[in-house]
């Protein structure tokens, strides 16, 4: 079967958990199919096709101007603002993240839509790409639900005045997001939880999981009394996370263990926008080459996100290299089937927090222990050869 698959990027380097969701499903499809792959590119976008190659059979390049989307509007005072809004809901337009500025995309790939058998959006917004294509072919995967986003973004205030109309366009993307499922052949999404919120018998669920093949990296020992956060801080709820940790969560813990260091990774890092977190204790790495070298030479992962959806690859990661997690509530969504004693510690509160992360590095022993079962029973089930397995029930 011949299949036209496409991504907002070029799935490479494998720096980014949304990067590395892409690589696996291409991986699984190529193994049985045809891919042809289509994304938007910069000048310098050859080095990144290097690394997919051998998963795909042919590539349309697009210009990055094809994704751009519109927004809620910004511009003009508070009243104008609101009536282009309320104009918006009057014409029964589809939500601001569903639409695209320009037909770009769509009429670059309209030659290749004659010559393929199955369509596939890695992304729910990206849908309008494919508008003519019927809905018998069309296959979409919702990994991070738009509704849902909007409305922690809402509720946390962090938008100021700007919540109310972020509430009502919650509402208005959570009846589009259940429209669509609706309107393909098959969505995916990253949960059980996810799956429930669609009440759809359109949804699969194909969850985040974590390449294993690396066996080597596990002789990598941890430095003592080290904690790891690593996320693209392209994503803003990495980024309030992290500076709500910094400021409520950190001195509770440099209060009773002064050894402690916090090592901040990840993509799209800028240090000088990050003053808070240049305080005791706290090194920013920067992006790094191997997320799994890195998870390994800590004893912990945090997880301490206050809003966002989906669920973080960075759990199964760590997970998958032996190393036990402290996250929120909110951040270790998708994982209901770990437990404490299968290394995923859940906390409410930020003093909750600064508990669980002492008491693991006070008995390195029993860290490491757990991070070994939190391996095994990762090998069980977030391995992406296995994750990735339903896709092809639809094929």
């Amino acid at each position: 079967m011949k299949i036209l698959f496409i991504a907002p990027e070029i799935p490479w380097p494998l720096n980014k958990g949304t990067c590395q969701r892409t690589y696996a499903m291409l991986k699984t499809l190529s193994l049985h199919h045809q891919i042809t792959f289509s994304a938007p590119v910069e000048d310098d976008y050859q080095k990144k096709l290097l690394g997919i190659s051998e998963l795909i059979d042919s590539f349309v390049p697009v210009s990055v101007d094809a994704i751009q989307r519109k927004s809620i509007p910004k511009a003009g005072g508070r009243i104008r603002r609101f009536c282009n809004f309320i104009k918006s809901l009057i014409r029964s337009e589809p939500p601001f993240n569903f639409q695209m500025q320009n037909s770009l995309w769509h009429d670059q790939l309209y030659s290749e839509i004659q010559k393929h058998d199955l369509f596939f959006c890695r992304y729910s917004y990206l849908h309008s790409v494919f508008k003519n294509v019927p809905s018998s072919k069309l296959l979409i995967d919702i990994d991070d639900l738009q509704y849902l986003a909007l409305w922690r973004k809402a509720v946390s205030w962090n938008a100021g005045m700007e919540s109310f109309l972020i509430a009502v366009e919650s509402i208005r993307t959570r009846f589009y997001e259940r429209k669509l499922v609706n309107l393909c052949r098959q969505a995916f999404v990253c949960s059980e939880l996810d799956k429930t919120r669609f009440r759809s018998e359109n949804v699969t669920v194909v969850r985040n999981g974590v390449s294993l093949s690396g066996a080597a990296k596990l002789d990598v020992e941890p430095n003592p009394n080290t904690l790891l956060f690593i996320g693209a801080f392209t994503y803003a709820p990495n980024l309030e996370g992290l500076k709500w940790f910094c400021r409520e969560v950190w001195p509770l813990v440099k209060r009773r263990n002064s050894e402690a260091v916090l090592r901040v990774a990840g993509y799209g890092m800028d240090k000088e926008q990050m003053s808070f977190a240049h305080i005791d204790g706290v090194m920013l790495i920067g992006e790094v080459d191997d997320s799994s070298i890195a998870i390994r030479q800590a004893m912990l992962m945090i997880v301490p996100l206050l809003y966002g959806t989906g669920t973080r690859v960075k759990i199964a990661e760590a997970l998958g290299y032996g190393r036990p997690v402290v996250s929120t509530i909110i951040g270790a969504e998708g994982y209901d089937d770990f437990t404490e004693t299968e290394g995923l510690f859940r906390v409410a509160t930020n003093e909750q927090m600064a508990q669980r992360i002492l008491e693991l590095l006070a008995d390195s022993g029993f860290c490491l222990e757990l991070g070994n079962h939190a391996r095994q029973t990762a090998i069980e089930r977030l391995d992406w050869i296995h994750t990735t397995k339903p896709i092809l029930s639809f094929m």
